[in-house]
This record gives structure tokens, sequence and C-alpha cells, in this order.
């Protein structure tokens, strides 16, 4: 199977809390050279300028789906060379994925937080398993509801099962190190690292809304941004959403409303332009 890159033009309408809606417009497919078959595809995701009429080619996400197998950071290297050579800011890795190989997924993820790229999942997507440590390397972690699925890492039974029990506590607790080291690395918190490790690889614990609140801000990245560009706060991505859903369903805006939308939307523009601006430079 020859591994390909997808690249869709994309629409961008409003967002809330940068969850963003996509409508998908174009496609053009683009081969790379074959190499070993793996299972996670990726794609390139080209958005739209504000307006949302004409491509904005300087802008894109990439799309992460199926289950990672080896070869698929290889891959996700090569896709960012690619990404650089057409002098494109990455804004989001959009994943979609079940799991698979960890250590393919640590690789993906060492390269997301090098190039200071943020993660998201949409409604209905699910990140489980692997694909949590991708998700987990984002600059910031975005996810609509409780779609992030974590168990503890476990070996392929075939190679585990041959083991006498001293040889696989000593694999196992080799592989828990390294595991840990990454997602401390990461930023995530020790309570949800225990969590994932007291839930049998069997089965699947979903976090809650209010850990997905608190891991979505990794505290480098927001204190970087409040220092370059000010603080656009989630009490303030609230109430924008709430004012534009009054405006856009036609209900009459109060004057004092339509002057504090007015105030908002340019507030998050001027942050969102001069955020782009400290990642493009650091994806470089």
């Amino acid at each position: 199977m020859s591994p390909k890159i997808t690249l869709e033009t994309v629409a961008r309408p409003y967002q809330k809390n940068n969850i963003r809606i996509w409508l998908v417009i174009l496609t053009l497919i683009l081969a790379l050279v074959p190499t070993a078959a793996i299972s996670a595809e990726l794609k390139i995701l080209v958005g739209h300028d504000d307006t949302g009429e004409k491509p904005f080619h300087k802008k894109c996400h990439i799309n992460i789906t199926g289950i990672f197998e080896k070869g698929d950071a290889d891959q996700f290297e090569r896709l960012l060379k690619l990404i650089k050579q057409r002098r494109q800011t990455i804004e989001f890795a959009n994943l979609n994925s079940n799991g698979g190989d960890v250590n393919e997924a640590m690789r993906i993820g060492r390269m997301i937080r090098q190039n200071v790229i943020r993660t998201q999942v949409f409604s209905g997507d699910f990140c489980e398993s692997a694909c949590f440590f991708v998700w987990a390397s984002g600059a910031e972690r975005l996810t609509s509801d409780s779609s992030i699925g974590v168990h503890r890492p476990r070996f392929k039974k075939e190679y585990f099962r041959g083991l006498s029990a001293n040889e696989a506590e000593h694999k196992y607790l080799e592989m828990a190190n390294v595991v840990r080291d990454y997602l401390e690395d990461m930023n995530i918190p020790n309570h949800v690292i225990e969590s994932m490790f007291n839930q049998s690889s069997n089965g699947i614990l979903y976090l809650n809304s209010s850990n997905l609140k608190k891991l979505r801000k990794v505290p480098f990245f927001d204190e970087w941004i409040i220092a370059n560009c000010g603080a656009f706060t989630v009490e303030e991505e609230d109430k924008i959403y709430e004012l534009w859903q009054k405006e856009f369903y036609e209900e009459n805006l109060l004057k004092e409303e339509k002057l504090y939308l007015s105030h908002l939307r340019k507030k998050r523009k001027d942050h969102d332009q001069c955020q782009n601006r400290l990642i493009y430079d650091s994806q470089k």
C-alpha cells in the first residue's frame, strides 16, 4: 500500500472554544514514495481566510485517523517536511483513532510538541488508547466531549505470554517508566497517569469533562501566548459564542451587547493573529 497525503481545501464557519466545524469543498491527492503499508491515514487540510471565501494556503490542519502502526511516525515526519517546504502554519492535528502502537504515537507526539501544534478531537470522533499519547502532546488540547479514552499500555500477547513472571515484571516496569516520563514531559497530571495505569488494557476509561477542561491548557504555551499576545479567556470565548448565536438567530441584541460583541471580535482577531505569528515562527 502506498501511503498518501490528501490536500483538502476547507471552509471555516464560526468556532466555539477553537473547536472548528469544517466543510470540505475540494480534494487533491498527492502520493508519497511507496513505503511499508501503514494503517494511520494522514491528511493536510488547507484553511480559508477569516471571511471563509477564499483559500488561505498559509494555514493548514493535519488529520490523523486509523490505527497507529510501525512506519507512521516516519510518514508524519515526511509530512511535516512537506508542509514546511510549502511555508504553511499547522494550526491543529485533528485526531480520530482507536489507538495502536504506543511507540509510534509517542514519536509523533514528540514532533507535535516540538513544532508547537495544537491537537483536537471533533464531536463524534474518538481518541483512545495510544491516540491519547498524541492528543496529550498538543500545545493546546481540545475536545468537544468525553471522547478521550485511556488504559494502561500493553505488550503484544504473543511476546508477553512467552516471558517468565520475573521477565514480565522487568519488561513492564521498563516500559511503564518510558510512558510515565513521556506523559510528564507533556504536562499530564500524575492523577491522570495513575488513572490510566489503573485501567486494565481490556477496557477503556473515558476522561470526564472536568479532567478534559483542566487538560486543555498546557502551562508553557498558555503563559507564552499571554506574555506575547495578552489573554483571551474561556469566559470571553463563551460570551462571544453566546452573543454570536443570538445574532445568528436574528434575536435583537441590546446596544451594549452589540458594542461588546464588536469589542470581543476585534480582540479575538488580534489575539489569533498574534498567536498564529508566534506558531509560524516556531515551525519554520
